[in-house]
């Protein structure tokens, strides 16, 4: 497995579907942001990718405060590809246009 120069933001990567997504990109060489509100759950599925590709960011991104945790720790990164994946769907137009 090699790196790609891609890079993708999942929210809710910490367990269930986003953790097997994070698991599969990061298979792929892809660089992946996880963003999840459980720290240990966040590290469990970076230590489980094993391949140093997963970048954990603990935030809630249903309020503002977490938005602005997950825009800056993604400032500098050419997203890719975004897989929201959260329990929540309103504030991805926000977080979004906080990158534009």
């Amino acid at each position: 497995m090699s790196k790609t120069n891609k890079i993708a933001i999942i929210t809710g990567g910490g367990s269930g579907i986003g953790r097997e997504m994070t698991l599969l990109l990061a298979s792929k060489g892809i660089i992946i942001y996880i963003i999840g509100r459980r720290a240990e759950k966040l590290a469990e599925t970076a230590k489980l990718a094993g391949n140093g590709n997963v970048i954990t960011i603990t935030a809630d991104i249903a309020n503002e405060v977490g938005r602005k945790t997950v825009l800056d720790a993604t400032e500098k990164a050419n997203i890719n590809y975004l897989i929201h994946n959260a329990g929540t769907a309103s504030p991805l137009k926000t977080l979004l246009e906080g990158r534009c």
